[in-house]
């Protein structure tokens, strides 16, 4: 596991994520000219996302991100 720091607009947080995480998260910010900071910021704000921390927030959304570009449609 790597820990890596976020800013958000209310400060820094740690996240811990596998190494093939923080790999997949790089290659989606790379694709849609994020940092992982935009990233983690509109992942928090999404109301569609209903995990309780930041990490479980993340992970969900790079798995949704992948499945929606495979077409595998994920529960809604």
């Amino acid at each position: 596991m790597i820990t890596r720091n976020i800013r958000l607009s209310h400060g820094r947080t740690s996240v811990r994520l596998a190494p093939l995480e923080w790999q997949a998260l790089a290659l989606i910010c790379r694709r849609e000219g994020l940092d992982r900071h935009d990233f983690a910021a509109r992942v928090l704000a999404d109301p569609h996302r209903h995990e309780r921390t930041l990490t479980s927030r993340l992970r969900s959304a790079i798995l949704a991100y992948y499945m929606a570009a495979s077409g595998i449609e994920g529960p809604n």
